[in-house]
C-alpha cells in the first residue's frame, strides 16, 4: 500500500491549481537533497527522465525487493560473495550502494533507464519467468529481452558490462 500525502495544489499566486510536473519537481528535489537517497534507489525501482523518442532500458536484479531481502543480500555478498544469485547488483553495487562509476555511466547513456527487482518485474510488467538477471528493452508498450543473463554473467568487471551496453545499443 502507497501512503500519500496531501500537497497543497495552488500555483504561486494562489489563483489554481499547479502543473504535475512542478509536483514532480518537487518531490524528486526533496528527495534528493536527501542523504539516503542513494539507499533508497537502491532498495526502490528508480527511473531516470525518459526522452520522448528513446525505449526505456530495463535492468532488472535477480532479487527481491524490501528491507529484509536488501538485509539478506548484503549479508550474502559479506559472507559468500561468490555464490551470490545476481552478477548485475555484484558488478554495479558495492556492499552497501550502486557504485558512483556505473551510476555515472547510466546517467551519461542520456537514456530513460529503470531498474527493478524479480518481485518489481513482476509487479510492473507481468513477467515472473525471465532468467535474471537481465536488461529488457520497453518500447511501444512491451518488453523484448535486450540483455540476457548470459551475457551479463559473462562480465566480469563493471568495465565488460559498460562495454556490453555500449555495444548493444550500436545501431
Amino acid at each position: 500500500m502507497v501512503n500519500f500525502i496531501p500537497l497543497p495544489a495552488l500555483s504561486p499566486e494562489g489563483r489554481g491549481n499547479i502543473f504535475l510536473d512542478q509536483v514532480v519537481d518537487s518531490a524528486r528535489t526533496y528527495l534528493n537533497s536527501r542523504k539516503d537517497w542513494e539507499s533508497l534507489k537502491c532498495t526502490m525501482g528508480h527511473v531516470y527522465p525518459e526522452p520522448m523518442n528513446m525505449p526505456t532500458l530495463i535492468f532488472v536484479y535477480n532479487a527481491d525487493s524490501g528491507l529484509v531481502n536488501t538485509l539478506l543480500d548484503i549479508g550474502h555478498k559479506i559472507v559468500s560473495p561468490k555464490t551470490y544469485a545476481c552478477n548485475l547488483c555484484a558488478i554495479t553495487h558495492s556492499t552497501f550502494s550502486m557504485r558512483d562509476e556505473w551510476k555515472n555511466f547510466v546517467d551519461e547513456l542520456k537514456q530513460p533507464i529503470e531498474f527493478l527487482h524479480r518481485d518489481e518485474l513482476a509487479k510492473q510488467y507481468g513477467i515472473h519467468d525471465a532468467t535474471l538477471p537481465a536488461v529488457f528493452r520497453k518500447k511501444n508498450g512491451g518488453l523484448e529481452m535486450w540483455i540476457s543473463h548470459e551475457e551479463i554473467n559473462r562480465c566480469h568487471s563493471l568495465n565488460d558490462l559498460k562495454r556490453l551496453v555500449e555495444q548493444k545499443r550500436q545501431p
